[in-house]
């Protein structure tokens, strides 16, 4: 007789996050299970409890940074902003729904990240602002704070997941359009003399 395939902690959690985005945090651990081809009390021995298991499953995985630490790199400012906007509103969504989640459970999504050594959007924040420091240190940025510049941009890309998707505000634009749209008035408004001349801004 065949031995059951182990699952990595990865996959379990992959499973249950699935599970619990589509049927809610109240479903049975059981129906998790299931969904694995394990037994209950196999999910308890791996994660102690069906709460852990939940935080586990449903923390806000950290943003895809790649492009923020590599960058800027000699593209026109705005065409890279335009792609880190296109990472960050992907993120929001994929994280709001975890995040509306975890509060259903009556966990406090504040106090899980003061749990996390880096929680994803302090990381996000803090690696925008060495980004916009590396842009103004190239002369590409007008002097400035670069952690002003990372809030007013995070605020930008942000703004339109809020009206659009928890206020319910319709848009005639795609988000595609918003973003570019978005990225070109911010960097009117602090790309230096010499950006604009040799990106043709």
């Amino acid at each position: 007789m065949a031995r059951p395939r182990e699952h990595t902690d990865e996959e379990i959690l992959s499973a249950a996050s699935d599970v619990l985005l589509e049927q809610g945090v109240k479903v049975a651990t059981s129906v998790i299970a299931a969904r694995l081809g394990l037994s209950s009390a196999a999910l308890f021995h791996r994660f102690g409890s069906k709460r852990n298991l939940i935080i586990q499953a449903l923390m806000p995985k950290p943003p895809n940074l790649e492009q923020v630490h590599s960058g800027p790199d000699e593209r026109p400012i705005a065409e890279q902003l335009a792609e880190i906007g296109e990472s960050i509103v992907a993120h929001m969504q994929a994280m709001a729904p975890r995040v509306q989640a975890l509060h259903a459970a009556g966990m406090p999504v504040k106090e899980l990240f003061r749990q996390t050594e880096s929680p994803p959007p302090v990381l996000m924040f803090q690696s925008l602002s060495a980004w916009f420091q590396r842009a103004i240190d190239q002369g590409r940025i007008q002097p400035g704070s670069p952690e002003n510049y990372a809030i007013a941009f995070l605020g930008s890309m942000h703004g339109r997941h809020f009206f659009g998707e928890v206020l319910g505000i319709p848009f005639s634009t795609s988000r595609e359009d918003y973003i570019q749209s978005a990225t070109q008035m911010f960097t009117l408004g602090c790309v230096s003399t010499r950006e604009r001349q040799e990106g043709g801004q």
